[in-house]
């Protein structure tokens, strides 16, 4: 339970450095929703790029690179490579569309339901099933995540297209819900360990960015110049503080099931919200207090009879 729990923790710290990052990403030229949309590709792009060094420093001093390579040919290899083109590309590009066009609360509340897409999968996949008390719980921290996004709503943009918004997050949906069961099942099936699977997996996410973003730079006509390249070390900082976050969830993947790692995952959004009041120093409302409970209790109940095995 401990890695699912830190897998959330660090994602919202990763999540928190990713804003600071972005906002400093585009020079105050860039307008228009195109432009926006790109910085975020760009921002992913960097940081699954930043990430994938990282593991490979890890791995390297480790001198484990010809395993990594050895491993990208083995059917277990293939299947994380699978799962990074779905949590990655598809997954990350279906978040952005979603908040560009039905804005970033909407989106938040509608992918929180992806736990419970990957718990169907897993459900007839893996045969990973649930208690009724875990249910429960996994029930009660998706309402607190709903719950938080309500909240915010108000002060939301206007959905300009509510068709691609609603596509968007269903691929975000599908595709974070995807990733998690597949790299059970390669974990399952394989020798492939979580600094091996993450160098695949964050190496194989950047290629994909690299490979589709290029051309579309090149479509918008988007001006590289309007990148700020003195802010880059933020996204070496939350690329470092997001592997850690990778490396325990995955990590909790191989230990409880995807299901009950997901169910801890998503406390990201209650501890995004305490990063946010650290940092800005205000005092979030009581109702989002409480929602933020509601959501760390309910992760903690998704894997209740599984607590040893951590």
């Amino acid at each position: 339970m401990r890695n699912g729990m830190l897998s959330g923790m660090l994602w919202a710290l990763d999540t928190t450095i990713m804003g600071f990052a972005l906002a400093a990403l585009l020079l105050t030229g860039s307008q228009g929703a195109i432009p926006a949309i790109a910085a975020v590709l760009i921002g992913a792009l960097l940081h699954d790029a930043s990430s994938a060094l990282w593991v490979g420093l890890i791995n390297g001093v480790r001198k484990r690179i010809s395993v990594t390579r050895a491993a990208l040919g083995t059917p277990g290899g293939r299947r994380v490579a699978l799962g990074a083109l779905l949590g990655g590309p598809v997954g990350m590009t279906g978040y952005v569309i979603a908040i560009s066009y039905i804005g970033s609360a909407y989106t938040a509340v509608l992918t929180a339901f992806y736990p419970a897409f990957g718990a169907v999968m897993a459900f007839f996949l893996l045969r990973d099933r649930l208690s009724l008390l875990q249910f429960f719980g996994l029930t009660l921290a998706i309402s607190g995540i709903v719950g938080i996004g309500y909240l915010t709503t108000t002060n939301d943009a206007t959905a300009s297209n509510p068709f691609l918004g609603l596509l968007g997050a269903g691929l975000a949906i599908i595709g974070w819900g995807a990733e998690a069961v597949v790299y059970a099942s390669a974990s399952q099936t394989s020798e492939i360990d979580t600094d091996i699977a993450l160098q695949i997996r964050q190496s194989t996410s950047a290629l994909i960015y690299t490979v589709v973003l290029i051309p579309l730079l090149i479509w918008w006509k988007f001006p590289l110049s309007n990148i700020n390249l003195n802010d880059l070390w933020l996204f070496a900082v939350a690329a470092l503080v997001g592997t850690l976050s990778y490396y325990c969830y995955y990590s909790a993947i191989e230990k409880i099931g995807p299901t009950r790692a997901m169910g801890l995952n998503i406390s990201y959004s209650a501890w995004a919200v305490v990063f946010s009041a650290l940092i800005t120093l205000t005092m979030p409302s009581w109702w989002s207090v409480l929602l933020c409970l509601l959501i760390i209790c309910g992760s903690t109940m998704t894997c209740h009879k599984r607590t040893e095995n951590n």
